[in-house]
Parts: C-alpha cells; structure tokens; sequence
C-alpha cells in the first residue's frame, strides 16, 4: 500500500514538474488517473511540505521545496560539486561556452551551463530542450540507448516540430550522421556557420552525463579543442 501511494504522489509530482502552466485538479485526475479524493488527499500533503504550491483557487504547480532540494543535490555530493568547479575552471581557462547535463525522463538536465552564469540568472538552469536540438542529447541517448533507440527517440522528437518535409529530412539527414559518430567514436561534433559544438560522454558511479564545449565558429586549433574536452570529461570518469 505504501509503495502504491509513493507511486501515486511521484506521478503528480511528476506532471507538475513536466507542464509548462499550472494544472487544475481537473487536469491532474486525467493525467495521472487518480480519483479526485486521492488526488486532492495527495495535494494537500505536499502543500503541508512545501513541495507543491496553489497557483489559484483551481491551479497547481511545483513549490520553492523542489528547488531547495535539486541545490541541496548539487551542493552536498561530492561528483556534481567537484564536477561544475572542474568545468568552470576549464572553460574560463580556455574562454569557452559549455555544460554539464544528463537525461531523465527524456529531458535534459543540467548540473552546469556557462549561459546560466554569464546572464547571472538566479533562478533554475535551463531544462526544457528538445532533443533533436542538442548534441548533448545524441552523445547521452546513444550512451543510455543504444545507436538503434537514439535514432528512434530523436527522429520522433524531430517529426514532432513539423518543420516543412524538405527541411525535416536534411535535418533528419545531419542528426543520423552525428548519431552514427557518437555511436562509433564515442563524441559528437557539430558544425554549421553559426555554432561548433564538441560534447564527449562522461561516465561516473553508473550515471552518464555529457560534457559540451561550444563556440559561434569554428575554433582556429580544433585539435586541441578535442583533446581539452577528451581530457576533462575523463578526468570526470576517474574522479
């Protein structure tokens, strides 16, 4: 019974986090399925907690306890702290853009991200990204995955933004050829006019996380480039 009602509450929590606007109670019975008295039983527990707050009198949406807790994850464990100190210098050092991130639940999230500290945002790091967009997600997917399941996940993620049919495919195009680097050399590049993007996977304590470096051209030593961000996300592996 106990684990049932865990499930049940994390399902809330769950779609809370996931949606964009605040759900009414209405919202959340049919998406998780819960009778309205469980739903509402299970609501009122995590307002008491802080962990879920009234937007409304209807609406409901995360609390400032779920922040509290993913700044209490990255301060108190020793890897993530370690990890963004290591990341930071590097990038300063080499005055370079990059981040740290890995999935769950098919969304990435980051444990670091230069964007974040340059704009001297205060509020949480940027989460919400579509897949087919990032490299990070080609690198973490075809590491998590698999080469064959990291084509599904981001040519689905990609046919989910309706570009025109011409353009689906020659972006379609570029994503399988990175899918087949990653899966084959273990990093993924990705070049255009406007962006380089290096990222290398980094495996610590049976998680996988990808490590990005990133500029708005092409750097004039790309080797070196290669071997700073090689470098570093195996440094992050051994520590």
């Amino acid at each position: 019974m106990q684990n049932k009602l865990l499930d049940k509450t994390f399902n809330i929590i769950e779609l809370l986090s996931a949606a964009q606007n605040p759900l009414t109670l209405k919202e959340i019975c049919r998406e998780s399925g819960l009778p309205v008295a469980v739903a509402s039983r299970i609501l009122s527990d995590l307002i008491e907690r802080g962990y879920v707050t009234k937007r409304d009198y209807h609406s409901f949406e995360p609390a400032l306890g779920f922040l509290y807790l993913g700044q209490a994850q990255l301060s108190n464990r020793a890897f993530p702290r370690l990890a963004v100190e290591k990341v930071h210098d590097t990038l300063r050092r080499l005055n370079l853009s990059g981040a740290l991130a890995t999935l769950f639940k098919d969304q990435l999230v980051y444990l670091y991200h230069s964007v974040h500290e340059e704009l001297h945002l205060i509020h949480a790091l940027p989460y919400r990204c579509d897949l087919w967009s990032s490299n990070m997600a080609v690198v973490l997917c075809v590491e998590k995955c698999g080469e064959a399941e990291a084509r599904r996940l981001l040519l689905e993620d990609l046919a989910r933004q309706n570009f025109p049919p011409e353009e689906e495919r020659s972006i379609g195009a570029e994503l399988e050829g990175r899918i087949r680097q990653a899966a084959r050399n273990h990093f993924s590049l990705w070049k255009t006019d406007r962006k380089y993007n290096l990222c290398f996977p980094v495996f610590h304590g049976g998680e996988i996380l990808a490590l990005a470096f990133y500029l708005k051209k092409q750097p004039p030593r790309t080797g070196s480039l290669f071997l700073e961000c090689s470098r570093l996300a195996k440094e992050l592996s051994n520590s």
